[in-house]
């Protein structure tokens, strides 16, 4: 005996705006995804504690590995968004910039933003960067430094030694080693640690007296937190970001990310 099914039509088109809905909402509200690249100065400036003679990111080995990871990460990741280590007031003339590369009317700068940025913002079809530097709120290190020199030799001690450790371990890394080697290294667990280490070594200084130590610790944090705050309000549901930056700051902002309930941090490992 053949069995009759009764279709309600009405119940059906219920059911399809229903799994649209619910799909739609699922989207939005999945958490932003970000992922923090950190890199070297290409062009560097030499202002950082930690000294090293860069490696010459124009030559043809470079070169090519720059390409290839703007289009790797373009095609595996899909960034809606590229952040860059800049100041707001430098966006629209660096968006200026990046609009005259997208029709071959600039050459890139030495520059991480231009060399790195730029590729991967071109090769994921973006119109515009972002800049989410701060630099109203400084690292005060002058008065830590004085005061730990003074007061505080066995501090120091342990300070200049691990800067020179750093100093000598980079410096090797850019005489010998790929600018692949080079990035995945700074984007290592144990590289970013040692780099908030040394501002938890510096942090102990003026204990119980000037707190000269905490206070700029807590400067340095302090400025990494605008920064923060900038990637927020870009980084919102369904987004996936590309950020930019020195490991000073990605290694903080890595750690905030790991907090975050409304983003996902992505590792820049699984491409470099």
């Amino acid at each position: 005996m053949k069995r009759i099914v009764y279709i309600d039509k009405n119940k059906i088109g219920v059911l399809a705006w229903l799994t649209i809905v619910f799909s739609s909402i699922s989207f939005a509200s999945s958490p932003a995804q970000v992922m923090p690249i950190s890199v070297f100065h290409f062009a560097n400036p030499g202002l950082d504690k930690v000294k090293t003679e860069v490696l010459d990111v124009t030559d043809e080995e470079s070169q090519t590995y720059l390409i290839g990871l703007s289009k790797e990460i373009a095609k595996g990741y899909k960034p809606t968004k590229v952040l860059l280590e800049c100041r707001k007031e430098q966006q629209a003339s660096l968006n200026e910039s990046y609009r005259n590369y997208l029709t071959n009317q600039h050459q890139l700068s030495i520059n991480e933003n231009q060399q790195l940025g730029f590729r991967i913002a071109k090769q994921s079809g973006l119109k515009h960067i972002i800049c989410y530097d701060e630099q109203e709120v400084h690292w005060q290190s002058s008065s830590v430094f004085e005061e730990m020199s003074k007061h505080a030799p066995v501090i120091a001690q342990k300070v200049n030694k691990q800067i020179e450790e750093m100093s000598r371990e980079s410096n090797q890394l850019h005489q010998t080693e790929s600018l692949k080697t080079i990035l995945r290294f700074n984007n290592t667990v144990d590289t970013e640690r040692k780099n908030k280490a040394l501002y938890l070594l510096l942090n102990e200084v003026g204990a119980f007296g000037s707190y000269s130590g905490a206070d700029s610790t807590a400067s340095w944090w302090h400025r990494n937190f605008r920064m923060y705050a900038n990637l927020q309000q870009q980084a919102k549901a369904g987004q996936r970001i590309v950020l930019i930056g020195g490991t000073g700051h990605t290694a903080i902002i890595k750690d905030l990310l790991q907090i975050d309930s409304e983003r996902t941090l992505v590792n820049p490992l699984d491409y470099l």
